[in-house]
C-alpha cells in the first residue's frame, strides 16, 4: 500500500501564497466583516461553532454582515510559534534530519526593547539548560555566536516593536526574513559538527609557540622546507604520533589557519603538514596539536580540528569540534575524527549538520516552519464615519472578492456612449507603435509600421481606436500572426482605416445599470475602480475618464470599507423608537420582514432584510412582538455589497462585542495551513 504526506514545504507554500494574494493585481480584495448584531439561536451564553456548510457561508453571512473594512497587505504576516528565552530550559537544535523539527523549541525571541531579535540555536551543548541568552544584535554580519553555557545560536531576523506587538499572540510571532542577514550567508558551508559518541583514550592537546629555529630551513639538524616545524619540548618521542592530527595556529602570524600532519620524526619532534600555511607563522605564533577532523563532500574549503578533554569518569575524550573554515558548496558531507594515534579506545563518532539551502538565515520564513498567517485590523471607532458604533457584533469574518453595488462615478468627456447592460472595464492602456485597419466584416488585423507580436498574445484585451473619429472598438485577441497581422475573437464594431491599437490591462469591472453622460451607475463592480483612469465600455467600444466616485450615498473612500445594512428614512415614531435586535415587519411578516439594527435622527437601519421593506410613508414598520413602529419616508438606500458575491474564507464567532463612538477594535485572526 503506498504511504503519503503532506509536507510542511507544501503548508508553508500555502501560507505565502495567501500572504501574497493581498499584493497581487488580480481580483484579490479582502474584507474583515463584523456580522451578527442579534444573539445566537440559543442565547450569548454558550457561542456555537461556525458552520462550514452554504447555508451559512452563502446565506447566513450576508443576511447577518453589518460592516466591513479592507484587509490590506500590511496587515497580513506570517507567523510561527513564539518561544521567548527563559533561563534554565533546554532547547533543541536545528537538525536537518529530524521530521519532527518544526514541533521542536529551536529558536527563541529576545525582547531588546525597541526591537525583537530572533536566534536559531544551533547547538545546544550536549543539551544542557540554556543560563545566557543570546545577545548580538549585528543583523548584517554572516556571525554564529556562542554563549557561556557552550549554546550557538545564529540571529534570523529582528522585529520593531510596534509590528510585533501589532501581530503576536500568546502563542505565535511574526516572522520575516531579513534581507541582511540572507545578504551574508553561504550556501552549502559548514557550520555546525556535532558530537554523537565522544569516544575516549585520545592523547591530550599539545600546544606550544614557535622559536626561531623551529621555523622551516632554522630547524637544527633537519633539511627544512615550508612544510616543517619543529614542536615543543614535551612532543611525543614516537615517530608518526601524530600522524594524521591537526596544527592550529591560534594566535599571532597566521592566526586561524590549521593544516594536517602527515610525517612526524620523533628524533627532532619534526612534524611535516600537507600544505604550506598561506601566512607562514612567526616567533610571535602559537599553535596547538589536536585530533583533525577530516571532511569529504561535495563542497570544498571546510576544516576543522578536534578539543581533547579528561574528567574523573572518562579519560582524553573528544569534547569540542572546532570549525576553522566553513567551506562552500556541500550537499553532502561526513567528518571523522583523527590523529593523536596510539591509545584511542573507543573511537568518537561526529555528525556533520548541513544547513537549509543558500545558508542559516538565507529564508527565515522557511527555515523557521511558517506555517501560520495572522490577520491583524482595526476597526477605528467610526473609520471617519464610514461604519456604525451603534449596537454590537458577535462574529467576524474574511470576505474574498464581493462585488459592489450602487457604484455611481461621474466622467469627463465620453466617446461614445455606453449602453445598458454591457460590461464596463477600466484598464491601463498601452499605446502601440504604427497603424492598423479592419473593418466590420472581418475580425482580421492589419498593421503598417506595428509590432503586433511584441507583447500581445491570445486573450489579451485591446482597443482600436478611429483616429478621426475618436470612436474605438473593444475586443480580444484570438491569435497573433506577425508584427503586421493579428486575428480578434469578433469582428470589429466599426471601420477603421488608419486606427490606433492599446494593448490593456484589465483592473475593475462592473455592469452598467442606469444613469446618462456625464454619470454612469455599475452593479456587480469589483472594488478596483479608482479615479483618473479610462473605462471601456465592452459592447459599444465607448471610453470616457473617471473624474468622481460614489458608493451608494457615501463619498468614496477607496473601497476601504462597506456598509451591508439597508437604511430608510422615516418621519415619526409610535411607542417608541424599535428596540435594537428586534424582528420587524412591513404590512404582512411572510412577504417582508427584517430585524432592526439601529437608528439615528433621520434613518432606520436594519439587516437580514426578507422581502422587500419599501420606502413607503403609507407602511410603517413595527415590531413582530411588540407595539413600537415608525413612520417611514420615501428614501432608502440599500447595502453596498452584492448578495453572495465574493468568497467567505474565514469565520469566527465570539462574544458579543459592543460598539461605541470611542472606541476601537483590534481583531486578530490566525489562519493555520
Amino acid at each position: 500500500m503506498a504511504k503519503s504526506i503532506v509536507t510542511n514545504k507544501f503548508r508553508e507554500h500555502l501560507a505565502q501564497q495567501f500572504v501574497e494574494s493581498f499584493t497581487e493585481t488580480a481580483n484579490n480584495t479582502y474584507y474583515l466583516v463584523a456580522s451578527k448584531h442579534t444573539p445566537y439561536s440559543n442565547g450569548d451564553a454558550t457561542i456555537p461553532s461556525p458552520g462550514d456548510n452554504n447555508t451559512e457561508l452563502e446565506v447566513d453571512i450576508y443576511d447577518d454582515a453589518i460592516f466591513g473594512k479592507k484587509i490590506t497587505d500590511s496587515d497580513v504576516n506570517l507567523m510561527i510559534p513564539k518561544y521567548v528565552w527563559t533561563s534554565n530550559t533546554v532547547y533543541d537544535y536545528y537538525d536537518p534530519d529530524d521530521s519532527n523539527l518544526f514541533s521542536k523549541q529551536f529558536y527563541v525571541v529576545r525582547d531588546g526593547g525597541t526591537q525583537y531579535y530572533i536566534y536559531k540555536c544551533l547547538d545546544n551543548n550536549f543539551g544542557v539548560p540554556s543560563t545566557e541568552q543570546p545577545s548580538d544584535t549585528t543583523e548584517s554580519a554572516c556571525n554564529f555566536i556562542t554563549t557561556a553555557d557552550g549554546y550557538t545560536w545564529k540571529l534570523m531576523y529582528k522585529v520593531n516593536e510596534a509590528t510585533f506587538e501589532k501581530f503576536a499572540t500568546d502563542d505565535l510571532m511574526p516572522v520575516y526574513t531579513s534581507a541582511n542577514v540572507s545578504g551574508n550567508t553561504t550556501s552549502g558551508s559548514i557550520d555546525i559538527i556535532r558530537i554523537s559518541n565522544t569516544g575516549s583514550g585520545y592523547i591530550a592537546t599539545l600546544t606550544g609557540q614557535f622559536n626561531t629555529d623551529d621555523l622551516r630551513t632554522a630547524i637544527p639538524a633537519y633539511s627544512g622546507n615550508n612544510t616543517t616545524y619543529r614542536l615543543a619540548t614535551g612532543a611525543s618521542s614516537n615517530n608518526d604520533f601524530y600522524v594524521g592530527s591537526a596544527l592550529y595556529i591560534s594566535g599571532g602570524t597566521g592566526q586561524g589557519q590549521v593544516r594536517r600532519i602527515v610525517d612526524y620524526i620523533s628524533t627532532n619532534r619534526v612534524a611535516v603538514i600537507n600544505a604550506a600555511f598561506s601566512v607562514a607563522p612567526s616567533t610571535d605564533s602559537t599553535y596547538t596539536v589536536a585530533p583533525s577532523v577530516i571532511i569529504q563532500g561535495d563542497g570544498t574549503g571546510a576544516s576543522a580540528f578536534a578539543t581533547v578533554t579528561s574528567n574523573s569518569s572518562v579519560n582524553n575524550f573528544i569534547s569540542k569540534i572546532n570549525i576553522v573554515t566553513r567551506g562552500s558548496g556541500y550537499t553532502w558531507a561526513t567528518a571523522t575524527v583523527t590523529g593523536n594515534t596510539g591509545g584511542v579506545s573507543n573511537n568518537a563518532v561526529v555528525k556533520l549538520i548541513l544547513p537549509p539551502t543558500g545558508g542559516h538565515g538565507f529564508d527565515a520564513i522557511s527555515e523557521l516552519g511558517a506555517k501560520s498567517v495572522c490577520i491583524s485590523s482595526t476597526f477605528d471607532k467610526t473609520e471617519s464615519g464610514y461604519i456604525t458604533v451603534e449596537n454590537d457584533y458577535r462574529k467576524v469574518s474574511i470576505l474574498k472578492d464581493p462585488l459592489f453595488k450602487n457604484v455611481h462615478m461621474t466622467l469627463d468627456t465620453e466617446y461614445g456612449a455606453f449602453t445598458a447592460g454591457e460590461t464596463v472595464y477600466q484598464a491601463d492602456v498601452k499605446r502601440l507603435a504604427g497603424f492598423v485597419s479592419g473593418n466590420t466584416t472581418t475580425n482580421v488585423i492589419t498593421g503598417v509600421n506595428t509590432v503586433l507580436d511584441k507583447g500581445l498574445k491570445a486573450g489579451d484585451y485591446v482597443i482600436i481606436t478611429d483616429t478621426a473619429l475618436g470612436n474605438s472598438s473593444f475586443n480580444t485577441i484570438s491569435s497573433v500572426t506577425n508584427s503586421t497581422y493579428l486575428t480578434l475573437t469578433s469582428n470589429l464594431t466599426l471601420e477603421v482605416i488608419s486606427g490606433r491599437i492599446s494593448h490593456l490591462s484589465i483592473l475593475a469591472s462592473g455592469i452598467k445599470d442606469g444613469n446618462s453622460s456625464p454619470y454612469i451607475t455599475l452593479k456587480n463592480a469589483s472594488p478596483k475602480f479608482v479615479l483618473s483612469k479610462l473605462i471601456i465600455g465592452a459592447n459599444s467600444g465607448a471610453t470616457a475618464n473617471v473624474t468622481a466616485i460614489d458608493v451608494t450615498d457615501k463619498n468614496f473612500n477607496n473601497w476601504s470599507t462597506f456598509d451591508n445594512r439597508a437604511k430608510i428614512s422615516y418621519s415619526g415614531v409610535s411607542g417608541g423608537m424599535i428596540p435594537e435586535d428586534k424582528q420587524i415587519l412591513q404590512t404582512d411578516a411572510s412577504l417582508s420582514n427584517a430585524y432592526f439594527h439601529s437608528s439615528n435622527s433621520t434613518f432606520v437601519f436594519i439587516t437580514r432584510e426578507r422581502g422587500l421593506i419599501n420606502a413607503d410613508p403609507s407602511e410603517p414598520i413595527r415590531m413582530m412582538v411588540g407595539s413600537n413602529s415608525v413612520t417611514l419616508g420615501s428614501t432608502k438606500y440599500t447595502s453596498d455589497i452584492v448578495r453572495s458575491s465574493g468568497k467567505v474564507m474565514y469565520v469566527e464567532n465570539s462574544n458579543p462585542i459592543t460598539r461605541n463612538s470611542d472606541q476601537s477594535e483590534t481583531i486578530r485572526l490566525v489562519l493555520n495551513f
